[in-house]
C-alpha cells in the first residue's frame, strides 16, 4: 500500500486519476495504458467526460502520469527504479505532460488551415528540435551539450514519448524537453513547425560560399563536387533571408533581403527531375525541420507556409510559368548543368534579377559563360579531393557484415502470429457493412498490404469489431517494431576488434551500455592484462578527454562508444577503421558516420568501415518472403550509398556464425521471388531510381548466379586521390560504368522523353499506383526484350500537347544503344503503346479525355505500327 491509498483509506475519496485507473485501466494489460490515455486524451481535449471521473484537461496530464509511466517501463521490460535511462530519473508528471503535450500536437495539426503534413512524428521532432536549438541561441546552454532526435515515422504518441524516455538520451536534452513542454502549455507547439530555422551547422567549406554569396550581393554560383553539401548551402540560403541560421553560423547573418512584418516571401527551388525536387524536400525536413509534405508531380509542387510559398520546379515548369514577371525573392538553381544549355532555358535567367544562387559539381566552359554573362558569378569552387581532405568524402574500403540476430525468440513469437495472420486472412477480408467503399473485401498477401488495412478507415473499423484482426495487426506492427530493436551478434563486433585492434585505430559504435558492457566483458575475457593498454571505453558522454587521448596518444587500439554520440558528434581524425553495430533500419546517418570518424586531414588516409548488420536464421523467426525483400532493398540502398563517394561496399558473412552462404542466397531468391509475385499490385519498387536499378541489377543477378549474388560483388577498383583531384574541373559528369561479372551499376544522366498528353494521360490510368515513370520504364524493358526492329522517325500523332517522362539513367544507357541512331522517343512511345491495356474503352473513362475509344485505338494503332516500318 502507498502513501496514495493510505490517504484515500483516511478520507474514502479517491482522486481522479485514481478513479480512471479502477474504471478503466485495471481490465488491461499494463502495456496497453499508454495507447488507452492517448485515446482518452483526445476525448478530454474535446471537452468529453472520461466515465465518473472529473478528470479535466487541467489535471488529466498529471493525474495519468504515473500509469503512463507504469505501461511504457512494462512494455519496454524497464525497471524505472535500477536504470539510467530516462525514464528512471524523471517524474511521472514530467512524462504525463510530455504525452499531453504531444497528444495536443496531433489534434492541432489535424484542425490546422495551414498545415497538410503526412507525418505528424515529424512534426512533433521539428517543433521541439527548433526550440532547442533557440536555447542555444539565447546561450541558455551550450550546443555540446544537446542532441536533436529523429522519431519513427507516423509513429504513435506512445511510441514518440518511449522513444524519448525509453532510450539513451543526454539528461540535458531531456531536461530541456520538459521545459519547453512546459512553455508551451498556453500556445502549443505547432507555431514553431514551419520556421525555416537551421538546426545543424554548416561545414567550414560552406560557410565560405555562404559567406561569398553574401558578399556578392547574393548572387552567384558554386562548382561544389558531389556529396560535399551543395543542397545544404541553398537550404543555408533560404533560412538566412527568411528565417534563421543555425546559433554557431549567425556571425553571417546580415540584413539583405530578409523578409519582415506581414510580407510573404517566394522562393523557387528548380531542379531537372521531380525526384531531386522530392530529395529537396526531404532535405528541408532534414535541416529546416520542416517536415516533409506531398510528392512532386509533372514538374510542380508549392509548399505554402505561414511566411512565404516555396517552389519546387522543373526548368519546363518555370518556363511555362509567369512567375518572374510577379516578385520574387530567391531563386535556387540545383544541378544547373543539366538544363543551362537546354533551349530558352538560358535566356530565361535574363529576367531573373534578384537573389539568386547556382549549385552545380559539373559546370563546364560553356555553362560558366552562360551564367557570368548574365552577372551570375564563380562565388567558390571545392572538389572531390578537397571533400576527402576535409573528411567530407572518406577514401575507405566498405564491408557489411552479415550475422544473425541475437535473442531471435521474440521475433519467433510474434512471427508465428503474423503467419498465423497471413493464413487466416489469405482469402480476404470482409468490409463492415458502415464502411463506405467501392469494394465488399480487402485481400492480404503479404504485411505491407496488412499494415496499409489497419490503417485505413477498413481496418480500424475492423479493429473495433473483430478481435482476430485486431490482434493481427498488433501482431504485424509488432514485428517491424521488433527487428528494429533486435541487436545483431555482438560475438562479430568482438571478433572484428580483436581482428584489427593490433596493428589499426579502431572506432567501434555500439547502442547502449550494455551492449559496450557485453562487448567488454568479452574483450577482457581475450585479451587479458593487455586489456587497459588496448580498449578505451566512452562511458561519460560529456568528457571528451578519453577520445582526445586515443586519438594523440594511442598507436593502435580500439574505443568503444555509444554511436549517436562517438559516431556523430565527435572528430577522430587518426582513426582508420570503423566498426559499426547496424540497426533494424537504415538512415543516413550511417554514411554520416563514416565522413565523422574516418577523417582525412591530410588526403592520403585509406581507412575501412565495417557495418554490422543482422538477419533472422531461425526457421520460426523467418519469413522469408518478407525478409527477403526487406534484405535486397537494405542492401540495394547501401550499393547506392557507396557508390555516392566512391566506396561500394562488398558484403561478408561471419563464418564463426550460425549463417552461411546458402542461406544469405535462399534469402535474396526468395525476396526476388516475391516482388516478382507482388509486382505491381502488391509491391512498390523504391523510387529513387539509383536504388531502383541497383534492385533490378541485383533481382537479374540473382536469377542468374550459383550461391549468393551480394556475397560474389567484388571489390571495385578505385582511382589514386591525387588523380580525383586533379581530373578536368571543366568536364561534365561522364557517364561511367562499373563492373564485375557478378553485378553491374551504371552511371548516366537520365533521358526525358515528351509523351503525346492523351498517351500519358492512358498509361497513367492504367498504371495502378498512377506512378507513369515506372510504367514507361518497364513497357520500355518489355519492349526492349521482345523487339528488334525499333521506329526510324519520332512517332507523335496529333499531338499538340505533351507530357514529360523521365527514364532512369541505365535504362536511358541501356535504350540508347538498343536504337542506335533512331528515335528514342518512338520507341518509347511505342512501347507504352504495347503496354496499355486491351480495355481502352474502360481505362478511356477514367481519363476524362475527349477523344472516343475508335479514335484512341486508331491512334495507338499508328503508335505501335510504326515498330515495323
Amino acid at each position: 500500500m502507498n502513501i496514495d491509498d493510505l490517504v484515500d483509506e483516511r478520507t474514502n475519496q479517491a482522486s481522479p486519476g485514481e478513479q480512471f485507473r479502477e474504471q478503466w485501466l485495471d481490465e488491461l494489460p499494463k502495456t496497453q495504458w499508454p495507447t488507452y490515455i492517448d485515446e482518452s486524451a483526445q476525448l478530454v481535449a474535446d471537452g468529453i467526460f472520461i466515465g465518473n471521473t472529473e478528470l479535466t484537461t487541467a489535471d488529466f496530464a498529471y493525474e495519468t502520469g504515473t500509469y503512463y509511466r507504469r505501461g511504457l517501463a512494462e512494455s519496454a521490460d524497464i525497471d524505472p527504479q535500477a536504470t539510467s535511462l530516462p525514464i528512471g530519473n524523471h517524474s511521472a508528471r514530467d512524462l504525463g505532460l510530455v504525452a499531453w503535450t504531444f497528444n495536443r500536437l496531433r489534434e492541432e495539426l489535424r484542425d490546422s488551415q495551414y498545415t497538410d503534413f503526412d507525418n505528424p512524428s515529424r512534426a512533433v521532432e521539428a517543433a521541439i528540435n527548433k526550440v532547442v536549438v533557440e536555447r542555444i541561441e539565447r546561450d541558455q546552454v551550450d550546443p555540446d551539450e544537446i542532441e536533436t532526435i529523429r522519431l519513427p515515422e507516423s509513429a504513435t504518441v506512445s511510441t514518440l514519448v518511449s522513444e524519448v524516455f525509453c532510450r539513451p538520451r543526454s539528461e540535458t536534452y531531456v531536461d530541456l524537453l520538459i521545459d519547453i513542454v512546459e512553455e508551451s502549455a498556453a500556445d502549443g507547439l505547432l507555431d514553431r513547425i514551419e520556421e525555416p530555422r537551421m538546426v545543424t551547422p554548416l561545414w567550414e567549406h560552406q560557410r565560405t560560399a555562404l559567406d561569398q554569396w553574401l558578399a556578392h550581393d547574393c548572387r552567384g554560383y558554386v562548382d561544389m563536387a558531389t556529396a560535399t553539401g551543395k543542397t545544404f548551402l541553398g537550404l543555408a540560403a533560404i533560412a538566412h533571408h527568411f528565417g534563421a541560421l543555425h546559433p554557431s553560423d549567425r556571425d553571417l547573418q546580415s540584413d539583405h533581403a530578409q523578409v519582415s512584418g506581414d510580407d510573404r516571401a517566394t522562393v523557387v527551388v528548380v531542379a531537372h527531375r521531380d525526384i531531386i525536387l522530392d530529395q529537396w524536400k526531404r532535405e528541408f525536413d532534414t535541416h529546416l525541420n520542416i517536415p516533409e509534405q506531398s510528392s512532386t508531380s509533372r514538374g510542380e509542387h508549392t509548399a505554402r507556409f505561414q511566411w512565404g510559398n516555396v517552389h519546387f520546379w522543373t526548368p519546363g515548369r518555370l518556363k511555362n510559368s509567369n512567375i518572374l514577371e510577379e516578385s520574387v525573392d530567391l531563386v535556387v538553381l540545383d544541378e544547373t548543368h543539366h538544363y543551362l544549355g537546354s533551349s530558352g532555358f538560358g535566356t530565361l535567367l535574363d529576367d531573373i534579377d534578384g537573389d539568386l544562387i547556382a549549385l552545380s559539381g559539373s559546370l563546364d566552359d560553356t555553362n560558366a559563360r552562360s551564367l557570368e554573362r548574365r552577372n551570375i558569378p564563380k562565388l567558390f569552387e571545392f572538389t572531390l579531393q578537397d571533400g576527402q581532405e576535409a573528411g567530407i568524402v572518406p577514401l575507405c574500403d566498405w564491408d557489411v557484415v552479415l550475422t544473425p540476430y541475437e535473442n531471435q525468440a521474440r521475433l519467433a513469437d510474434v512471427t508465428d502470429r503474423c503467419r498465423q495472420g497471413l493464413k487466416r486472412y489469405a482469402n480476404g477480408i470482409s468490409v463492415p457493412e458502415n464502411v463506405d467503399t467501392e469494394t465488399d473485401e480487402v485481400t492480404v498477401e503479404n504485411l505491407s498490404d496488412a499494415r496499409s488495412i489497419a490503417q485505413s478507415t477498413v481496418g480500424r473499423n475492423l479493429k473495433e469489431t473483430d478481435e482476430e484482426f485486431r490482434e493481427f495487426a498488433s501482431a504485424v506492427m509488432g514485428r517491424q517494431l521488433t527487428q528494429y530493436n533486435l541487436s545483431p551478434e555482438l560475438s562479430t563486433v568482438v571478433r572484428l576488434v580483436l581482428d584489427n585492434l593490433d596493428q589499426h585505430k579502431c572506432v567501434v559504435l555500439l547502442e547502449t551500455a550494455g551492449e559496450i558492457e557485453s562487448v567488454t566483458t568479452e574483450l577482457k575475457h581475450q585479451l587479458g592484462e593487455a586489456y587497459d593498454s588496448l580498449i578505451t571505453v566512452l562511458d561519460d558522454e560529456t568528457d571528451l578527454t578519453a577520445v582526445e587521448k586515443f586519438d594523440h596518444e594511442r598507436k593502435h587500439g580500439a574505443i568503444i562508444g555509444i554511436a549517436k554520440t562517438l559516431g556523430e558528434g565527435v572528430d577522430i581524425e587518426t582513426a582508420d577503421v570503423c566498426i559499426n553495430r547496424g540497426r533494424g533500419r537504415l538512415s543516413r546517418s550511417l554514411v554520416q558516420r563514416m565522413g565523422r570518424i574516418l577523417r582525412n586531414p591530410t588526403g592520403d588516409k585509406h581507412a575501412q568501415f565495417y557495418h554490422v548488420a543482422g538477419v533472422p536464421t531461425r526457421e520460426d523467426a523467418l519469413l522469408p518472403a518478407e525478409d527477403g525483400v526487406t534484405f535486397l532493398e537494405t542492401s540495394s540502398q547501401l550499393l547506392d550509398w557507396g557508390e555516392g563517394f566512391d566506396a561500394r561496399p562488398v558484403f561478408t558473412v561471419d563464418d564463426e556464425t550460425a549463417l552461411a552462404e546458402h542461406d544469405v542466397a535462399a534469402l535474396e531468391t526468395a525476396g526476388a521471388d516475391a516482388i516478382d509475385d507482388w509486382t505491381p499490385d502488391r509491391y512498390d519498387l523504391p523510387s529513387d531510381e539509383e536504388v531502383h536499378e541497383i534492385l533490378e541489377t541485383l533481382r537479374r543477378d540473382i536469377r542468374d548466379t550459383e550461391g549468393s549474388a551480394l556475397l560474389a560483388i567484388e571489390r571495385p577498383e578505385r582511382a589514386d586521390v591525387e588523380d580525383a583531384g586533379n581530373s578536368d574541373s571543366t568536364s561534365d559528369d561522364t557517364a561511367t560504368e562499373q563492373s564485375d561479372e557478378h553485378v553491374q551499376f551504371v552511371a548516366a544522366e537520365g533521358g526525358e522523353i515528351e509523351l503525346a498528353s492523351w498517351l500519358y494521360d492512358l498509361a497513367k490510368a492504367t498504371s495502378d499506383d498512377r506512378n507513369v515513370n515506372a510504367f514507361v520504364e518497364d513497357a520500355v524493358r518489355e519492349y526492349a526484350q521482345t523487339t528488334i526492329s525499333f521506329p526510324t522517325t519520332d512517332a507523335i500523332p496529333d499531338a499538340d500537347e505533351t507530357s514529360t517522362v523521365a527514364l532512369n539513367p541505365a535504362l536511358d544507357a541501356l535504350l540508347s544503344a538498343y536504337v542506335d541512331s533512331g528515335s528514342k522517343t518512338a520507341a518509347v512511345q511505342a512501347a507504352v503503346g504495347e503496354a496499355l491495356s486491351d480495355n481502352i474503352g474502360e481505362v478511356r473513362n477514367e481519363t476524362g479525355l475527349r477523344l472516343s475509344t475508335d479514335e484512341l485505338e486508331s491512334k495507338l494503332s499508328e503508335l505501335t505500327g510504326y515498330q515495323n516500318a
